[in-house]
């Protein structure tokens, strides 16, 4: 394969990429702002996700519960021993339990229901652009 062609399909990419970014960054504003949040906020990494608890939770121990689950296991991830393992193993699964809750808490919020949270887990980044484009995505509050 010619250079030019290799040039050509990577230039393709990084803009695919580039533009895909950019919706997903303008979702991710229209979804906060829907929420009464400056959207602004959307666009600093952990604060956001931080947000995005907070806009699906009444509790903000849930985040901390997250944050704190997150960084134990990519703090311990790589060792494979005794109660390194056993708290990786935990952690990642609490982790994992977490970010499903949120995406479930998170469908309730903008009036969707369980199975659109189930898929946001799977899809996120298909329904962060339905939650920030989609004019049936109404922010309704965090839904206990």
């Amino acid at each position: 394969m010619p250079t030019s062609e290799i040039v050509a399909a990577l230039g393709a990419y990084f803009i695919l990429i580039l533009v895909l970014s950019v919706l997903l960054f303008v979702a991710w504003w229209k979804m906060f702002t829907k929420a009464g949040v400056a959207g602004w906020k959307s666009l600093i990494p952990i604060y956001n996700v931080y947000i995005a608890f907070k806009i699906a939770w009444k509790d903000q121990s849930a985040f901390w519960v997250w944050f704190i689950a997150s960084l134990a296991y990519g703090t311990f991830r790589d060792h494979e021993d005794g109660v390194s393992g056993i708290i990786t193993i935990i952690a990642g699964i609490l982790a994992l339990v977490w970010s499903m809750r949120l995406c479930i808490r998170q469908a309730k919020s903008y009036g969707k229901g369980t199975g659109t949270g189930v898929a946001a887990f799977f899809l996120p980044n298909i329904l962060t652009l339905y939650y920030g484009f989609a004019p049936s995505c109404k922010y309704a509050g965090p839904q206990d």
